[in-house]
């Protein structure tokens, strides 16, 4: 937890320093610089399980034809770029050697959010991304926010009252939900909340302000389903922080 170090201080009857504030944000800053390595991997993994693995030669069999002449897979592979050298043209001159490239044209404009076209349809990506992701926006964002919260409240409940029955009663619930399969609460949030209840859609979605009929049902069943893990997890995460320097401090003080 990157706040323990000011939060420390505030319960030691005193505001946290600048000293503290600078650790927080320098603490941001090297987790934001971690994101940059970590999606040139998954880039350059992807790249290779697309077009290493599975070659541009089978790409363009697969999307012409089976029993497709040579002459007709050229012809594809030129229209949609995958008769570029993978990775280096030694055919081009200074930059065009990096940049006339499947690498280059396929998978660098990702980074720049450029998703290119669709190589079935030629149907550009990026706004079709754009169309769908509202609809998963609306739901993952209710149910990461209510489910955090709710991990948060129960795990401190819960490493305050370490060793009691309420503790021993929260983990024996926390192990009874990780230990239903998450098609089970799918499900049964249908049948109880849509079918018994009758307060919310089975299925379906709309834009617009009635679209939290559609979004109640997912975001409960959600935030239910990944309760048990994320309350074990963040418990143990406090249990860890109370025993540590500036806490005792803290209490001391």
């Amino acid at each position: 937890w990157p706040w323990c170090g000011p939060y420390g201080a505030v319960l030691a009857g005193r505001p946290p320093s600048g000293k503290a504030g600078r650790r927080v944000i320098a603490y941001i800053v090297r987790r934001l610089a971690y994101a940059i390595p970590i999606l040139l991997g998954v880039n350059l993994l992807t790249f290779l399980l697309f077009f290493f693995v599975n070659s541009p030669d089978a790409v363009a069999r697969r999307m012409c034809d089976e029993k497709a002449k040579p002459e007709q897979i050229e012809t594809w592979k030129r229209e949609h770029g995958y008769h570029l050298p993978r990775l280096w043209n030694t055919g081009e001159k200074g930059l065009g050697q990096v940049t006339q490239t499947i690498f280059y044209t396929k998978s660098v404009g990702l980074m720049r959010f450029e998703f290119g076209r669709s190589d079935r349809d030629n149907v550009h990506i990026g706004p079709e991304i754009r169309r769908r992701m509202r609809p998963s926006l609306a739901y993952a964002i209710p149910t990461f926010l209510l489910s955090l919260f709710v991990q948060l409240v129960i795990a401190m409940l819960v490493a305050y009252y370490r060793g009691s029955p309420f503790d021993l009663a929260v983990l024996l619930v926390c192990v009874l939900f990780m230990s239903i399969a998450a098609m089970f609460y799918i499900i049964g949030g249908q049948v109880l909340i849509g079918m018994w209840l009758k307060l919310a859609p089975i299925s379906g979605y709309r834009e617009g302000l009635s679209c939290w009929k559609f979004l109640l049902m997912p975001i409960l069943i959600g935030g239910v389903s990944g309760l048990g893990g994320g309350i074990r997890f963040t418990r143990t995460v406090f249990l860890e922080e109370v025993g540590r320097d500036y806490i005792r401090t803290a209490r001391a003080k």
